[in-house]
Parts: structure tokens; C-alpha cells; sequence
């Protein structure tokens, strides 16, 4: 997998930067206080994604769990044929959670091993080992799952919006 936690993509609609504003506001739930509360509360017709549409910019992101899940924020420019939406589908960095959790990993055994004046007993090491490799896989899965969510937004985007985006290289 592409260790690119950054994609741009620019949609050419034909509707007007209002509508484009207007749509945007119907299809995405404003964040409010007790999100997590009001997500299991909510009704199943209610939208999967959350965030803030402004005048001209907007960011949204999908409801769950996933602390890799990917923000896009965009920014919504008129033109004579209707509008440019340019958006920045990012999810956050986490290229130091796998070195991190093996790092907590050594800095616990060597612990144990100084506080039992040799290495600790088995049990102790086994259930530490299988703690670290559950965050390993964690590290290791969830930035995969995120992917899947950047592309149900680009989906809805490009619902809302009536056209398909084309990536633009980033730089």
C-alpha cells in the first residue's frame, strides 16, 4: 500500500457554487456536541458522514470508529460554467504507531528484566508479546481501512456534485 496519506482531486460541475453549497449541507450532518451519543442514537436515514460546510469551504468526514479515517476539506470557486470544487482527502499520519508500540514493547521487557534480576517469567512475556503484536496488526490494518472511507467520500462527491473528480499530483 502507497504510504501517501494525501490526495487531491478537483470536480468541474455545472452547478452553480450555492447549490453546490446547498447539496453539500443535505448530504453531510453538522458535527454537534455528544456526536458518539448522537451517532447511536441517530436514525437510519440520517447521513454516514459529519462536518462543516461554509460559504466556500466545507471539510467532511465519515462517522465511525477508525482513527485513521481520512478528512477532506475543500474549497468551492465559481466559473462561468459553474464550479471548481478542489478537495484534499487526507488521513492523519501514523508512521510512528508500529515503531512506537515496539519500542513500549523492548522498554517493558528490559523493565521486568531489571526489576526480576533476569528475565521475567513466560506467562508475563507471552501476554506482552501478544499486546504488542495486536497493536502491530492494528497499526498495520487500520491505515487500510481508511482507504476504503476516502473512497466513500469521493463517491459521495462525486454524487453530489454530478461528475466525476480527476486527482490532481500533489505536491
Amino acid at each position: 500500500m502507497s504510504r501517501n496519506t494525501r490526495r487531491v482531486i478537483r470536480y468541474e460541475t455545472r452547478l452553480p457554487a450555492d447549490e453546490v453549497q446547498a447539496r453539500l449541507q443535505r448530504a453531510v450532518e453538522p458535527p454537534g456536541i455528544g456526536e458518539r451519543v448522537g451517532r447511536m442514537l441517530r436514525q437510519p436515514d440520517t447521513s454516514d458522514f459529519y462536518g462543516v460546510i461554509d460559504r466556500r469551504s466545507f471539510w467532511i468526514r465519515r462517522w465511525n470508529r477508525n482513527t485513521w479515517k481520512p478528512t477532506a476539506r475543500g474549497r468551492i470557486d465559481t466559473t462561468d460554467a459553474g464550479s471548481v470544487v478542489s478537495v484534499e482527502i487526507e488521513r492523519p499520519n501514523t508512521s510512528w504507531f508500529v515503531p512506537a508500540i515496539v519500542i513500549v514493547w523492548v522498554l517493558a521487557v528490559v523493565g521486568a528484566s531489571l526489576s526480576y534480576g533476569s528475565l521475567p517469567p513466560g506467562d508475563l512475556l507471552v501476554g506482552g508479546t501478544a499486546i504488542a503484536l495486536f497493536g502491530v496488526g492494528l497499526g498495520l490494518v487500520g491505515p487500510r481501512v481508511a482507504v476504503h472511507e476516502r473512497d466513500q467520500i469521493e463517491a459521495l462527491l462525486s454524487h453530489v456534485l454530478e461528475c466525476q473528480g480527476v486527482e490532481v499530483p500533489s505536491s
